[in-house]
């Protein structure tokens, strides 16, 4: 992690290393960053003015070129980012979600890249969340278990279906029907 340093030594470029596992396969190019592991295959552009992102064997070096706030903070940034991408691919990303219902019985379905819920608070209208990227979403009775090597994938995955059971016009305090997230997890690395 980058740290501030004196105000003197603005001029300096601040360096840090990230070591990728021996397992995990770099590729680089137009501060596009690639890595796979067997199958999996996570992908992240990283557009950063000051900040220089490169790969050196097992190392991916992100230097600033100036020790700025604003720079220090989008090159932190950088670092978890590409973190989060080795975690992902080695054990990856489980969000664990239950759907709740008063009285009309949701039913929920998987249907290629997206999910219907049907029959949401009584409603005729059939309401579609979006799968994204390479996630996999298991639905057992009133449970549902999100996961993925792309932790953005897997959170926008589930705001889709939170957002695609929000009651809307009704008393919240009332109606809780809907699907909520209750519990983020990185897996095993099975």
């Amino acid at each position: 992690m980058f740290t501030k340093m004196d105000e003197k030594m603005k001029k300096e470029k601040k360096v840090a290393e990230i070591e990728i596992p021996s397992d995990i396969s770099i590729e680089l190019s137009n501060n596009q960053l690639i890595l796979t592991k067997g199958n999996k295959k996570v992908v992240k552009i990283f557009k950063a003015e000051g900040i220089a992102i490169e790969k050196r064997e097992n190392k991916i070096t992100i230097t600033s070129n100036d020790s700025r706030k604003k720079t220090i903070a989008v090159a932190n940034a950088i670092i978890a980012h590409v973190k989060n991408m080795i975690v992902g691919l080695q054990k990856g990303y489980i969000y664990r979600l239950k759907v709740i219902y008063a009285h009309f019985p949701m039913n929920i379905q998987r249907k290629g890249k997206n999910i219907e819920i049907n029959n949401f608070i009584g409603g005729k209208k059939q309401r579609i969340a979006k799968i994204i990227g390479d996630t996999l979403v298991e639905i057992k009775g009133k449970d549902i278990t999100v996961s993925g090597s792309n932790k953005e994938d897997v959170g926008q995955t589930v705001a889709n279906m939170e957002l695609a059971s929000r009651v809307k016009n009704k008393d919240l305090r009332v109606f809780h029907d809907g699907i909520y997230l209750y519990k983020k997890e990185v897996g095993t690395g099975k």
